[in-house]
Parts: C-alpha cells; structure tokens; sequence
C-alpha cells in the first residue's frame, strides 16, 4: 500500500501540471500547462470573491422568487398586475443583491485579502531584513 505521502505528492503533481510530468511535455504542451496553472491558481486565490458572489446570487434570487410566488397568487388576474408584481420582485433582487454583496464584502473578502496580504507582506519583509 502506497504511503500518505506519495500519494499527496501524486495528486500535487496532477493538480499543478496533469498525469504527465512536467519536464517530459511538449514545449506546446507546456505552455497548456502553465496557462492551466494559473487559471487553477487564479481561481483558488480569489475563492472567497466567488463564494460572495454566488452566495449573494443565490440568496436575493430564492428571497425575491418566493415572494413572487407568493404575490402572484393574490393579485388580480390582469396583465399589468402580473407585470407590476414582477418589476417589484425584480427591485427586491437588486436591493438585497447589493446589501448582501456589500455585506460579503465588507466581513468576508476584504478581510480574507487583508489577511493573506498582511501576511505575504511580513514575510517579505522579514526576509528582506534578514538578508540585508
């Protein structure tokens, strides 16, 4: 049975350039490769952006749905009241949209960057100090 930890560094090694290792692609290739890196890099260092969005996305989308749902079946059967109770339940996406993603923002994303940040940049200094 294969150790812990030749089976992380084989997953490592599939993350970062596929089952191929890196030194025996193709100059083309390796260009793939490093493009997908960085896309995979890119999407794991602004994960927290992501997850306010959607997160935001899903929340004002199900809160405005069901009260559609629930103001459809209460107002009369006319054209223009159906269209009214739409263009409301559209507002009341856009409102909470924008307080819950400035909410995500402000206690989520912000202070994740601030702290990744804060530390890359001690870090850098330090050894910027110590090799002075």
């Amino acid at each position: 049975m294969p150790s812990i930890w030749s089976k992380i560094k084989e997953y490592w090694q599939w993350f970062l350039w596929g089952k191929t290792p890196y030194n025996q692609l193709s100059d083309e290739m390796k260009r793939d490769a490093r493009r997908d890196l960085y896309c995979r890099l890119f999407v794991i260092a602004n994960a927290p952006y992501f997850a306010t969005v959607y997160g935001t996305f899903t929340f004002s989308m199900a809160v405005a749905t069901k009260m559609g749902d629930i103001l459809i079946t209460r107002v009369p059967e006319k054209e223009s009241c159906r269209k009214s109770v739409g263009g409301m339940c559209f507002a009341v996406y856009i409102v909470l949209h924008v307080i819950t993603m400035g909410a995500g923002f402000m206690y989520i994303t912000v202070p994740y960057y601030m702290y990744i940040f804060n530390s890359l940049y001690s870090f850098g200094t330090s050894l910027y100090l110590r090799f002075q």
